[in-house]
């Protein structure tokens, strides 16, 4: 993901666009048979086509290709200028302003329009809402578990800039004074355990079963806050302050 330097921490009204099944839309474009894969099945479909671009290395650069002439051609034709491109992602783009012409043969199509985007500090990261949805790029060990913190942040009233920080303070004590130590443990894919980091002997592996066992106050609550909500923080201080 490719945030742009030039662009706003916090944005309203940004619209996402992107290629509906994109490496497949692509492959049966260019003829190539497609009956063995499953179009629905969207992870299933991404490990079919992956085999195939295992077994075929030029096959990637190909889609690569196509994928970013597609992305260019639908910049050239909407006629978007380079400080209203938020994002260039693999297969979409995240603008400032609605877009009106579509590609023909692919569905290049409006998938979201986020009423509030806020970019991390070091611009690695973005979160954001449409409506009631939230979407969640960038955030490395991201977890179920924190993304309530990042609703809270999308939720504040903007508007109101003493009610800003405000708000700020109450999502950080929130963290600060959360006595759920499921809050802390950071799911291990492909694993029943669990990562936590505490404060005298920093990360460390558990089990479910010990969780419940956990001292809260020994949670080290700033590396959480820090590693999750620290840039976010910084974006909204630095645009309101």
């Amino acid at each position: 993901m490719n945030i742009s330097k030039n662009c706003k921490l916090i944005l309203n009204d940004v619209y996402l666009y992107d290629i509906k099944s994109c490496h497949y839309t692509i492959l049966d474009r260019l003829g190539y048979s497609m009956d063995s894969i499953n179009k629905y099945d969207k992870k299933q479909r991404n490990i079919q086509i992956g085999f195939l671009m295992k077994d075929n290395p030029k096959l990637t650069s190909i889609l690569r290709h196509y994928t970013k002439s597609l992305i260019n051609e639908f910049i050239l034709g909407n006629n978007i200028k380079h400080d209203e491109i938020i994002s260039e992602e693999y297969d979409g783009l995240l603008i400032t302003k609605p877009a009106q012409i579509y590609n023909q043969y692919v569905d290049f199509g409006l998938r979201e329009i986020y009423q509030n985007l806020i970019i991390s500090n070091n611009r690695n990261s973005y979160i954001a809402i449409d409506k009631e949805k939230i979407t969640i790029k960038g955030i490395a060990n991201r977890y179920p578990q924190m993304d309530d913190y990042y609703y809270k942040l999308l939720k504040i009233n903007y508007s109101n800039k003493q009610s800003i920080f405000k708000s700020l303070q109450k999502i950080k004590d929130d963290l600060y004074n959360n006595e759920d130590p499921d809050l802390f443990c950071i799911p291990v894919k492909n694993n029943n355990k669990y990562e936590i980091f505490l404060k005298r002997y920093g990360k460390m592996k558990i089990s479910e079963t010990i969780i419940n066992m956990l001292d809260v106050d020994e949670i080290d609550k700033n590396f959480y806050f820090e590693t999750y909500l620290k840039y976010f923080f910084d974006s909204i201080v630095i645009n309101y302050i």
